[in-house]
């Protein structure tokens, strides 16, 4: 849709953003989640809970203690969600069982996104074209390569400027609480790149897609119940995979974006930052992913804690004032979620608990 980084994030998880034409805010979080551990919903739910619905495997990995897909109702931090740097050594295993794997990049959104992957200025470009080649290079060295499709893309524009007037969409049914966007029209592009050794070789496909194409592929494949208007409406991937036997020219591995100079790229943890404008009001948030990840914050926090805790916990985050003031409280909920993890024997992919013995539910 035409509007910021959230909504368009709930259009790939959910199909919709429900009528949210904005980002959200911290306040409105800490006022407005009302189910035991928190959480966004949406009326028919997320790919997630369809996929779980028919017993389709999924994984998802992150690079930093506080994603995005983390604010979704169903989605736990604690179980579902596991460190980026796992992702090569549990995809290289013969019992790899995810049918759909979603990847979240880190944003350092506390210094403006310079150590951060996700390739949001003022961060480095070079970070986000490592993280791309590390999912890559362990995809290809997998031994799902063979039957496996890869999608690297993007929330939204950035503000960049598009030659090309957004087309109209189907309609989700929704009014947008801050405009009163009907949402019956698609945003400026973003890129796209889909790699399998099932599409034939430097094919460009001209076809509309848009966010809600990554449900609708995974409806396609696995004959999953429709979702949303927008995923009955969405041209999917699959049609895209019209080899019969796999390539076998893709490389192995990928050039080096960071020209052997790896210090960007070491990962920066929530204990490990410093806000670079400690001082500044909560409000100086031009991208809304402070707001964010405090948010994610949050959902985590209720997770882990008593019910008795939570309206505590609400007013806590309701009387944060400053960049600062967030930092500490997300330090805090880091280790909080770190010893839940901890007590429930989570420690490393499903799949690797699963061979360990260890029981987390």
């Amino acid at each position: 849709m035409p509007g910021p980084t959230e909504p368009n994030r709930w259009f790939v998880h959910a199909g919709t953003a429900g009528d949210r034409d904005n980002n959200s805010t911290k306040s409105e979080h800490a006022d407005g989640i009302a189910n035991p551990w928190g959480g966004i919903e949406f009326k028919n739910g997320s790919i997630f809970s369809l996929l779980k619905k028919a017993g389709v495997k999924y994984r998802i990995y992150a690079c930093d203690e506080f994603p995005n897909v983390a604010l979704l109702d169903g989605v736990s931090r604690t179980f579902d969600v596991d460190d980026f740097d796992d992702f090569a050594e549990d995809v290289a295993s013969e019992s790899y069982d995810a049918a759909y794997t979603f990847i979240e990049p880190s944003y350092d959104v506390f210094r403006e996104f310079k150590g951060g992957s996700s390739q949001h200025p003022l961060g480095s470009a070079k970070a986000g074209e490592l993280l791309i080649k590390r999912t890559y290079e362990a995809l290809r060295k997998s031994p799902i390569w063979a039957s496996s499709m890869l999608v690297v893309t993007y929330d939204e524009h950035g503000g960049f400027y598009d030659h090309v007037a957004p087309p109209s969409a189907r309609p989700t049914g929704s009014k947008g609480r801050a405009t009163g966007f009907m949402f019956d029209r698609l945003g400026p592009r973003v890129p796209a790149v889909i790699v399998s050794p099932l599409i034939p070789k430097n094919l460009i496909d001209h076809r509309v897609y848009e966010h809600s194409s990554v449900i609708t592929t995974l409806i396609n494949l696995f004959n999953l119940d429709p979702l949303t208007p927008r995923t009955s409406s969405s041209s999917g991937f699959k049609h895209l995979a019209t080899l019969d036997v796999p390539r076998e020219d893709a490389p192995m591995a990928l050039p080096d974006p960071m020209a052997g100079i790896m210090a960007r790229s070491i990962k920066l943890t929530v204990a490990d930052t410093v806000a670079e404008k400690p001082d500044a009001p909560l409000e100086d948030d031009p991208t809304g992913m402070i707001a964010d990840v405090v948010n994610s914050g949050l959902v985590q926090h209720l997770e882990v804690t008593p019910t008795s805790e939570h309206p505590a916990i609400r007013e806590r985050v309701k009387s944060l004032r400053t960049h600062g003031d967030a930092l500490a409280y997300l330090k805090e909920v880091a280790v909080l979620v770190k010893q839940a993890r901890q007590n429930a024997g989570v420690r490393r992919s499903a799949t690797v608990r699963r061979h360990a013995g260890v029981v987390t539910h």
